[in-house]
């Protein structure tokens, strides 16, 4: 497995015509449950650093200058087996980080704390190894070989901020278990 994390970078166009760093969410593999990815295929995320510098939502005093966000990361690859079936645009699983009451104000005495206490925790979720599409090689001498290319993927990544209460309640029970709603 070659993938060890990836790097989240949100930008905007500021005032003054720039562009301006949002926020930044950095991930990496999960190597704690090493069994899992050997023996179910199964790989898990861990969010090691968190940096919010600017929200895109409007918020009013009443709403503390606090944000919840949601980020929720998927991942889809392409690959043909070696019966020559093409599997396009397959969802191989996705991640979620739920964020509630988040400091948006880096003066806060809350805002160091609660972005520390994020780095390294488990992100929700799982995903199955890409998978490598099977093909053939010919070498140097004409001999054709079976050969399975590295592995193809695509990471793609929604974001959803919201200063509203009831925005939680309404991912909670689109997102929950049906039986216990």
């Amino acid at each position: 497995m070659q993938f060890s994390g990836f790097v989240l970078v949100r930008t905007f166009t500021n005032p003054q015509g720039h562009t301006d760093t949002a926020f930044v969410a950095r991930f990496e593999l999960d190597t704690t449950s090493a069994n899992e990815i050997i023996n179910n295929s199964i790989f898990r995320l861990r969010l090691t650093d968190l940096q919010l510098r600017y929200s895109k939502i409007k918020m009013t005093k009443a709403q503390k200058n606090n944000l919840n966000m949601d980020i929720e990361i998927a991942f889809k690859t392409s690959y043909v087996n070696e019966l020559g079936q093409l599997f396009d645009n397959v969802e191989l699983g996705k991640f979620y980080v739920l964020l509630r009451e988040a400091p948006v104000d880096k003066l806060n005495p809350a805002y160091a704390h609660y972005y520390d206490s994020l780095k390294g925790t488990r992100v929700d979720g799982r995903s199955f190894i890409v998978p490598r599409s099977f093909g053939y090689y010919k070498d140097a001498n004409g001999v054709v070989g079976k050969s399975y290319s590295q592995g193809s993927y695509s990471i793609s990544v929604k974001v959803t901020e919201s200063a509203n209460d009831r925005f939680v309640t309404k991912v909670l029970a689109d997102n929950g278990d049906r039986s216990l709603i």
